[in-house]
């Protein structure tokens, strides 16, 4: 997968990527910048990870199907490649049952991880 394959999009610091509860329609690869995941909670602002250049994020909710389980902000100007669902779902078809289990499986197991370190 060279860069040219995928589009980019570029954010300014501060910009939200996505917010939580949001459909998951693309997951991103950051190429160049930082990316915040986070909630609001009510006694304020809780960071879930900070992921940088060659991380990704947005993934989950490709997989499982469900809402973003969290807001993304770039912490400066961020330049991400972008990979839609569609592409994802295509080379998910190409793996046995087994594997599209496990991947499903580890993903609720990530979520509910999350869920738990926050009570």
């Amino acid at each position: 997968m060279s860069d040219s394959t995928f589009p980019h999009r570029t954010y300014k610091a501060g910009q939200i990527i996505f917010r939580e509860g949001q459909r998951a329609d693309c997951m991103y690869v950051v190429r160049t910048g930082k990316v915040e995941l986070y909630l609001d909670e009510p006694e304020g602002k809780k960071s879930l990870a900070v992921i940088g250049v060659h991380g990704l994020f947005g993934e989950m909710g490709l997989i499982d199907n469900k809402p973003r389980s969290a807001h993304a902000v770039a912490l400066e100007e961020t330049d991400c490649l972008v990979f839609m669902k569609a592409d994802l779902d295509k080379r998910m078809e190409k793996l046995d049952p087994f594997m599209q289990a496990l991947i499903k499986v580890l993903v609720n197991t990530v979520r509910t991880s999350n869920k738990t370190k926050l009570k």
